[in-house]
């Protein structure tokens, strides 16, 4: 039940952080972190090789930002250039790190080292902070 749980109310927070920063914030376009955009093609390719290296974890999160940011500039979006989404970012981490923090220090959530590059943050994993 909880693991049902947990894909219903962290979506939910997500949208809910976004929507609170759209309805309080005024949303501006960084010109300079354009660069960013080309970068994160690269875990496209970068991700099918990890996957098919054995880090599957690794491999299935670099594919997804890759993909994702090849979706924002096709289909226009500008979400990886926005004001907005790096506060979302700010503020999205800072909560992984307490909450996703405490579970994998208790250890209530454990990772199987072998699918991912073995590289935690505190006791977080890396590939937990591309989301």
């Amino acid at each position: 039940m909880e693991e049902w749980l947990f894909f219903i109310t962290i979506p939910y927070a997500s949208l809910f952080i976004w929507e609170v920063f759209a309805a309080y914030f005024k949303n501006r376009e960084f010109k300079k972190p354009q660069i960013i955009r080309p970068i994160l093609y690269f875990g496209i390719p970068v991700g099918m090789i990890l996957f098919f290296l054995g880090k599957e974890y690794t491999g299935l999160v670099l594919f997804a930002l890759g993909l994702v940011s090849l979706l924002d500039w096709k289909l226009k979006t500008n979400m990886f250039i926005q004001l907005r989404t790096i506060q979302y970012i700010a503020i999205s981490t800072l909560a992984m790190l307490i909450f996703n923090g405490y579970l994998t220090w208790r250890p209530v959530v454990l990772y199987g080292e072998a699918y991912q590059l073995g590289i935690r943050i505190f006791t977080i994993p890396i590939e937990d902070f591309v989301r």
